[in-house]
């Protein structure tokens, strides 16, 4: 849940990329969720480095005077492993990690291998939505709830109000939920969660590497790349925290909210400052208009009109299409000095 390049995203700059296959575009597809070798050597690695900065910090960590080893190890089993699990450890599970903790020769490594083996866990690699048992049907337990809101509103564990409120068992009912949901959603981090889940729907997030011919975009950089992508996250948050909220104005936006590097691609004569900004010359509208989604879906050196299409097809109205039929014929042989439109007719007919 942290992401290379955000606060902690050392920790997991060398883990394996998530895997999307084809039609899904999303990280958390969870037939690919396949655990590697690579996987367990690089999260035993993490584990060992954030132990290590436990250690050096007890007191923030745990809440506990280092020269109170009984104080510490019992602050580890009822305050780390109810954070790292997202839910009160078991009773079983306290007996284990006591034990663990007890073999150590002193707190430093005491502490240390609490830490490595709680973060090894299961218990904290995976949320689990298993719920209990009532009246024929099985229902979360408060616990799953906060991280299931947690995770998916603003990306990471349930914060301490949410914890308190699982403690309570305060989240069966959707009015309690509806709470937390909007406290959440004024969180700062609510619009990151939600601008990347908007770039993984619409598949934007490969013009970063998309290969384009310096010959037809001289003018498109890493810094215009990075802005692109950026303007669709910040535009679709935009829309839904700040604006109508509406899937309309995501198709029919006749404003940017763009930085200074896509300026002159769009036609401004004035810096881009990430506020809204109407286009001025009229000829884009919404998220179609987008730099991100233009590049993205074309060929290297021309647009693609079938490849806009396709991905309106399928992205936006969950359409699929067959493989095209054996006897379909090749590229037709057209005219270079053609409009793209002309070029296009020709392959359609």
């Amino acid at each position: 849940c942290v992401a290379a390049g955000s606060p902690g995203g050392e920790l997991v700059a060398d883990f394996p990329p998530p895997v999307r296959p084809p039609g899904f575009p999303f990280d958390s597809h969870a037939e690919s969720g396949r655990v590697t070798a690579t996987h367990v050597s690089e999260q035993m690695e993490a584990a060992a480095r954030v132990a290590d900065r436990v250690v050096a910090d007890v007191a923030v960590a745990l809440g506990c005077d280092r020269s109170d080893r009984e104080g510490c190890e019992r602050a580890f089993v009822d305050r780390f492993l109810e954070r790292a699990f997202r839910r009160p450890a078991s009773a079983d599970e306290r007996a284990r990690y006591a034990e663990v903790l007890d073999a150590a020769p002193d707190l430093d490594e005491s502490v240390r291998r609490g830490v490595q083996a709680a973060l090894m866990s299961p218990a904290f690699l995976y949320r689990t939505e298993l719920g209990v048992a009532s009246g024929g049907a099985h229902v979360l337990t408060s616990w799953e709830v906060a991280s299931a809101l947690s995770y998916g509103i603003v990306g990471t564990a349930p914060d301490e109000l949410l914890r308190e409120a699982a403690a309570r068992d305060a989240l069966q009912e959707p009015g309690a939920i509806a709470v937390e949901a909007r406290r959440l959603l004024s969180d700062p981090r609510a619009r990151e969660v939600f601008g990347t889940f908007a770039a993984q729907w619409l598949g934007v997030e490969a013009i970063e590497s998309a290969a384009r011919s310096p010959a037809y975009a001289s003018d498109f950089g890493e810094a215009v790349r990075r802005a692109a992508l950026d303007e669709t996250r910040r535009f679709a948050a935009h829309v839904a925290f700040d604006a109508t909220g509406a899937y309309d104005e995501l198709l029919r936006a006749d404003y940017s909210v763009a930085t200074a590097p896509l300026s002159a691609l769009y036609g401004f004569d004035r810096p881009l400052d990430g506020t809204p900004a109407t286009f001025a010359d009229g000829r884009r509208a919404g998220f179609l208009g987008h730099a991100s989604v233009l590049a993205t879906y074309a060929h290297s050196d021309q647009t693609s009109p079938i490849r806009r299409g396709l991905f309106v097809r399928q992205r936006l109205l969950c359409q699929s299409f067959p493989e095209p039929p054996a006897n379909a014929g090749g590229v037709p042989e057209v005219d270079p000095a053609a409009t793209t439109r002309e070029r296009f007719r020709q392959h359609t007919d």
